[in-house]
């Protein structure tokens, strides 16, 4: 089942910008006004219950930032005797209340709004073990296939520039004279209003047109190709691009379904694709992964997807480590 996450708005992302570069310039958090300051308690109620996991070491840089602007404040205090120090509730009448909401809020806010290097990619998405739906700022929303991340990399008047690690599918609200750029592995996906999915898994990048129109460029500039509905293409490692092929849709994205159409593919194709999918590492023989499969399989569950599996290979799954399995034939 897919969850939905909502990226903040432009004004959410504006406050977060202003609050990093008072930190990063040393100067004092009074710089915030009352509404700034509401906003962000606002904000801190939206976002309880983000794992601590999900910090970078960039969102863990910002929070140190945070802490030593406290430290400063306390080391102003008149008071030089040492003493234990009372709970208070801080109202906004308070001179620390500014603090206090930057204390509650900066690093919830770093899960997913820019860290201090605003020129650096930030991440806003990463789906885990599930997939998920996001909406991006122009209304675009982007499904992420597990083990998946979206980083925004540009917003301007012209364009939204993203970069994705991992899968997903976006449909793209179309906007006179703004392009959606999407940075994936070897090259560049450039569309006005679309849907298309993006797959930068293993050697290639696997990009595939459901409605609209797409450009595809490598990289480097070398090559380009426009795909039409329905049509499939793959960026290389050494930046060529293949000539857009028909393709089954309702194959391509099966997986935003939970599961994978596994019509005339070897079993080794399969297995890569549930290493990616799982975050997992399967052994098994040359001629096990030859294995010509059909029908479908269920990816809500690892364990019942393996099992599943092993059944049509007449097999089991052997449990190496955490995260590695040996395919055993039965013959």
């Amino acid at each position: 089942m897919s969850k939905n996450n909502h990226i903040p708005s432009d004004k959410d992302r504006e406050l977060a910008r202003k609050t990093g570069q008072l930190l990063k310039k040393g100067e004092p958090l009074s710089g915030l006004s009352d509404s700034e300051a509401a906003d962000l308690l606002r904000l801190k109620k939206g976002l309880r219950g983000y794992p601590e996991k999900e910090l970078t070491e960039s969102r863990s840089r910002s929070w140190e930032k945070v802490r030593s602007e406290i430290q400063k404040s306390s080391n102003k205090s008149p008071s030089t005797k040492k003493k234990d120090t009372p709970v208070h509730r801080i109202g906004f009448g308070s001179p620390y209340w500014k603090v206090a909401a930057v204390l509650l809020v900066v690093v919830l806010l770093s899960v997913f709004i820019y860290t201090l290097d605003s020129d650096e990619p930030v991440q806003i998405a990463q789906a885990i073990d599930e997939n998920i739906t996001v909406s991006l700022g122009d209304g675009t929303a982007a499904t992420l296939r597990p083990n998946s991340s979206l980083y925004e990399i540009t917003r301007d008047e012209d364009r939204d520039v993203y970069r994705l690690e991992g899968e997903a599918f976006f449909s793209v609200t179309k906007q006179e004279n703004r392009a959606f750029i999407v940075n994936a592995g070897s090259g560049y996906i450039e569309v006005m209003g679309t849907e298309f999915n993006i797959n930068t898994w293993d050697d290639s990048t696997r990009v595939y047109l459901e409605t609209g129109a797409l450009l595809i460029s490598s990289a480097d500039q070398s090559d380009q190709k426009i795909l039409q509905p329905g049509q499939i293409a793959s960026i290389s490692n050494d930046f060529r691009i293949t000539t857009p092929a028909e393709a089954d849709g309702h194959s391509v994205t099966a997986w935003k379904r939970n599961e994978l159409i596994l019509d005339n593919r070897r079993s080794g194709s399969v297995f890569r694709e549930l290493e990616n999918h799982y975050s997992i590492q399967i052994e098994a023989s040359d001629s096990v992964r030859n294995e010509i499969l059909g029908g479908s399989l269920s990816l809500a569950d690892q364990n019942s997807t393996l099992q599943n599996l092993a059944v049509v290979l007449d097999g089991e799954f052997q449990s190496i480590e955490g995260y590695r399995y040996k395919f055993v034939s039965f013959e």
